[in-house]
Formats: C-alpha cells, structure tokens, sequence
C-alpha cells in the first residue's frame, strides 16, 4: 500500500480552501468524486490534484483518509433513463388524448347527424 497526499475540494464549500488528505487509491485524477472521512463525518469531496507532502502546519500523522473513488455511472443512466421515460410518457398521454378524443366524436356521430356531419368532414380534412 503506498501512501499518497491529494488535495481535494468540498463540494458544500466550493470556495473554501482545499484540503489534504491521504489515500491509497492509484488511479484518482483531477476533478474525480471521492467520499472522504472529516472530523464532520463523511464528506463529497473532488480531486484537485496530488502534492508532495502536507502542509507544513500539519502533521501527517493527523491527516484523514479518502474513502473511495465515487462512480456515479449507475446513477447517471438511471436519472437519464428516468428523463426519457417521462419525455415518453408525455407523448402517449398526448396521443392517448388525442385517440379518446377522436373516439368519442366518432360515437357521437352514430347518434347524432349533425355530429356526423361535422365528423365526417373532420376525418376528411384530417387525410
């Protein structure tokens, strides 16, 4: 396990200042979402780049670690499968408006022959 220094930035404070942390994860890069262990509890944090050491005024020793690199990739295609799902949904109850619609009219024309008559010349101009 080969200890490294990152430091990361808040995403509840974008403009705060960075802090550093320790971590063992080999492949973080430059803006990747990590989960990170404060005084506070856990925390979202992402990476602004490696450093050499920590801060003079801090001890090594006292540094927290980052947790684990956070893959939003499930949550992504859920939220856009979701935004696909409702933009459908609109559409069919459009088109499910549109069929009832033109259902009813066509009932109506059967009893009634002035219905008819404007039914008739609506599917016309409809073709």
């Amino acid at each position: 396990m080969t200890k490294k220094y990152v430091q990361v930035q808040f995403l509840d404070s974008p403009f705060s200042n960075a802090y550093v942390f320790l971590t063992d994860i080999e492949d973080l890069q430059t803006n990747d979402l990590v989960a990170v262990d404060t005084r506070n509890g856990f925390k979202l944090a992402t990476v602004d780049h490696y450093v050499e050491a920590p801060p003079e005024n801090i001890a090594a020793a006292t540094l927290k670690w980052v947790i684990q690199k956070v893959d939003l990739t499930a949550h992504n295609e859920r939220i856009e499968r979701e935004r696909k799902m409702a933009a459908l949904k609109r559409k069919m109850d459009a088109r499910r408006k549109e069929l009832q619609e033109i259902e009813i009219f066509a009932l109506l024309a059967k009893e009634d022959d002035g219905m008819k008559e404007m039914f008739d010349e609506y599917v016309a101009l409809s073709k």
